[in-house]
């Protein structure tokens, strides 16, 4: 079965949560980090960031984005700190949402890539890096993406996983985005690329 989404286009990196991921040249695990920043929750939280209709504050802390987009009430931003790990938000005005505080921002969309493992995982132990059959073993319901089937996607628990087109089981995930239950939306590693040539240009 696949599922149709919204595919959406941002990311971001940030140093507070993967400054001290050191060990992997490419993305670098994490050995002296709290807990929590190490770890995802599907539909709810990624490192210390959570989807939240307080989302101003997180964003003070991610620090100047290297790209940022807005229309229609939504913002993209990416960040991008060294290595190969990208971080990415989408954000909502408050305004739109009808939630508090009302000159605020909603976080509803927390994405990151990196084509290794970064010590940040699920509590199940999914991780970028993890094999495509390592996380339909770990998330059964996760379905291919009828327009990017190389994004696997759990709609009811909130989380999907990237992986290079044409995916087979031994394939790394790539990246792991964290969404609102229930609402399918994600960013393709293409869509990132494409933002940051677009900023590139400015």
């Amino acid at each position: 079965m696949k599922i149709s989404v919204t595919i959406l286009g941002v990311v971001i990196s940030m140093p507070i949560l993967f400054a001290a991921l050191a060990g992997s040249e490419a993305c670098g695990k994490g050995h002296d980090r709290p807990r929590q920043a190490l770890s995802m929750v599907p539909g709810a939280r990624l490192g210390i960031y959570s989807l939240s209709s307080d989302g101003a504050q997180s964003l003070e802390q991610m620090g100047k984005p290297v790209a940022m987009e807005s229309a229609n009430s939504e913002t993209q931003r990416v960040f991008n700190w060294g290595g190969q790990t990208l971080f990415f938000v989408h954000t909502l005005s408050n305004r739109v949402t009808g939630a508090e505080p009302p000159d605020g921002v909603t976080i509803d969309l927390l994405r990151f890539s990196c084509p290794t493992e970064t010590g940040v995982k699920t509590a199940n132990g999914i991780h970028t890096g993890s094999s495509l059959a390592e996380v339909r073993n770990a998330f059964p319901d996760a379905q291919p993406v009828a327009n990017a089937p190389w994004v696997y996607d759990d709609v009811k628990q909130g989380i999907a996983f990237e992986f290079e087109k044409s995916a087979v089981s031994e394939s790394p995930c790539i990246a792991i985005t964290i969404h609102v239950p229930g609402q399918s939306r994600i960013v393709t590693q293409q869509q990132v690329e494409a933002l940051l040539k677009k900023a590139a240009k400015h």
